[in-house]
């Protein structure tokens, strides 16, 4: 509460600066509000009964007929098979793409008054919280929840690299 109120302030005692202070903050809201609307509202308790979902399907589909859970099996290998060669070419094809856009957003962006400065003091409780999610993730997969392994990391070095202002190019 105290942070919002002395960043309201600070934000209404802009004066001349208050219209860049303004698309920052948008900038910043269009990049972190999708990501917190999907995560925001997934407590534990939640994983734990997916996880526990996921366990009662495996365990149905091991009664399940040998010949059945063969033709499962072949179809999913069939579909792995089929996708996966063009779905590693997609994502090599335009990862560095975006990350060249991501790069070039960082640098604007750091050319606006103040927004270094913000940055500054927001970049350390980010990456702090970022670790505490990943070693959460970590965890999860170590005590073997079924559905931990789906859960994605964040790429902590590649958001470093284009702080940095460093695409996969240019290294």
């Amino acid at each position: 509460m105290r942070w919002s109120a002395a960043y309201n302030y600070a934000k209404d005692s802009s004066g001349s600066l208050k219209p860049g202070v303004q698309t920052v903050e948008e900038c910043m809201k269009n990049v972190i509000e999708p990501i917190y609307n999907n995560y925001h509202l997934v407590p534990n308790e939640i994983l734990r009964y997916a996880d526990k979902k996921v366990d009662a399907s495996v365990a149905a589909m091991q009664v399940a007929p040998a010949a059945a859970r063969d033709t499962i099996t072949e179809a999913m290998k069939n579909v792995y098979t089929k996708y996966e060669p063009s779905a590693k070419e997609l994502y090599e094809r335009y990862e560095p793409v975006a990350e060249q856009y991501a790069a070039s957003a960082w640098q604007r962006l750091n050319s606006l008054p103040l927004f270094p400065r913000l940055v500054g003091t927001m970049l350390p409780t980010a990456a702090y919280c970022t670790a505490k999610y990943n070693e959460a993730v970590m965890a999860a997969v170590e005590d073997r929840y079924r559905v931990s392994p789906y859960l994605p990391l964040v790429p902590t070095e590649k958001i470093a690299r284009v702080f940095s202002g460093k695409t996969k190019k240019q290294e």
